[in-house]
């Protein structure tokens, strides 16, 4: 049987402090033929930095080799009101600005949402959760 690669992809610890936690949890051995290779998106730097090239584009280019590689996503995100967070929402546009040669295209994805309190009356991130919700 072949192995199954999921990328769990998380926005830093400063973005949704429980993403990481989780994912690497869900990562410890389990079942044979499945691996879970865990990926916190880290913040970008501006690319009016001083900092030579910025660190979102080598970070984009390496993300879409991890995602090429892989057969699944599995996202994690913190509940909230709004959209998810920054890390997270740079990575998906920075992953589907050429249409056709994207990795995503085609790629089955899961999302899981993290909250530090028990029940989290927040409102969903699309209108497919909203209608069924």
């Amino acid at each position: 049987m072949a192995e199954v690669r999921l990328l769990g992809l998380c926005a830093t610890a400063e973005a949704d402090p429980f993403g990481e936690m989780l994912l690497r949890a869900l990562s410890a051995p389990g079942p044979m033929g499945v691996r879970l290779d865990v990926y916190a998106v880290p913040s970008v730097t501006p690319p009016d930095s001083d900092a030579g090239e910025p660190s979102g584009q080598a970070d984009g280019r390496a993300l879409g080799r991890l995602v090429a590689r892989s057969d699944r996503l599995l996202i994690t995100a913190p509940e909230s009101g709004s959209s998810p967070p920054e890390p997270l929402l740079s990575a998906r546009n920075g992953l589907t600005w050429t249409k056709g040669t994207s990795p995503l295209t085609g790629k089955p994805a899961g999302v899981l949402t993290t909250t530090h309190i028990g029940t989290a009356p927040t409102a969903a991130y699309c209108g497919t959760e909203r209608k069924s919700g």
